[in-house]
């Protein structure tokens, strides 16, 4: 999976987990995460979004960085995306 892939799943199944409001075991629900990528039931371009979105927000609340600008620069360097690609993403 690459790594796009692996934080989707990880941000999807803390997602869930807080939906549910219970400790769930990742690993029960590895495997179907796994399945619904590989046969393309959900989008490369999807999981990009999703996880990017996350990662924006996660840096956000922690103040990883001074303001959102920096944390965009950082996250277009991370992946080799173009700053206002990661931007539109973003809305």
């Amino acid at each position: 999976m690459s790594s796009y892939q692996k934080l989707f799943v990880h941000y999807v199944l803390n997602e869930f987990e807080l939906m549910q409001n219970k400790q769930i075991r990742s690993g029960l629900h590895l495997p179907f995460m796994e399945y619904l990528i590989e046969e393309q039931l959900i989008l490369s371009d999807t999981i990009k979004h999703y996880t990017l979105k996350k990662e924006f927000q996660v840096m956000i609340k922690t103040k990883m960085y001074k303001n959102k600008s920096q944390t965009i620069h950082h996250l277009a360097d991370k992946y080799g995306l173009h700053e206002s690609t990661v931007w539109n993403l973003m809305k």
